[in-house]
């Protein structure tokens, strides 16, 4: 008889689909991150994504309700589209595109073993703790790295960058969402283990 819940079977076979078009994205987007290193691309147009803010002043219209409302952009975070860009940048942001897709293959593929041992019934044993403990890990990892990467764009790009209209302003992104989901994970990795080791206790006491 299945006893398993339909939540779990659900995540399970979406978190399997979805690993697997992520890891087939993945490596061909690795390719292109080593070619980027090794020098086989030149001259290619480089999207690059910048978590510093610009500051601009772009004036539009918002149609709400029948009424049209004045409405400013001031200030923006996206992507800078680097025409011909030069070797020894394709070079800078391979590496950083290379590190970001491992560690994003790695914490996808621990999390993929994770749902495994529940889908299997394992929920709070030891080897699912320490999985639990491994994604907490390389999520401070992703969070130490895009810090890492926004503190490099903003020094990397800040003094060189010149548009009409728009100004860098020295702000970037923390990513404090990816820190705080680390810690949860960590902290939730203890508590189970704290009661396995609970469990363990009552059995030998019986």
């Amino acid at each position: 008889m299945n006893t398993k819940p339909t939540s779990v079977k659900v995540i399970y076979w979406m978190t399997n689909i979805l690993f697997w078009l992520y890891s087939i994205a993945s490596i061909f987007a690795m390719f292109f991150a080593v070619a980027l290193i090794i020098g086989l691309l030149d001259k290619i147009k480089l999207h690059v994504g910048m978590p510093m803010a610009m500051d601009l002043k772009e004036v539009g219209q918002l149609v709400y309700n029948g009424q049209i409302i004045d409405v400013e952009l001031v200030e923006m975070y996206g992507k800078i589209h680097i025409v011909d860009a030069p070797k020894e940048v394709n070079r800078i942001f391979g590496v950083f595109m290379l590190m970001a897709l491992s560690m994003g293959l790695y914490i996808f593929m621990t999390f993929k073993e994770f749902i495994t041992n529940v889908y299997r019934g394992a929920y709070f044993d030891r080897s699912n703790i320490l999985l639990l403990k491994r994604i907490a890990y390389a999520l401070l990892a992703s969070w130490i790295f895009a810090v890492f990467y926004a503190a490099f764009q903003s020094f990397y790009f800040l003094k060189q960058l010149s548009f009409e209209g728009a100004i860098a302003s020295g702000d970037y992104q923390t990513f404090n969402g990816v820190l705080v989901v680390a810690l949860l994970l960590w902290v939730l990795s203890h508590i189970f283990q704290k009661g396995v080791e609970l469990e363990k206790e009552n059995e030998l006491t019986i």
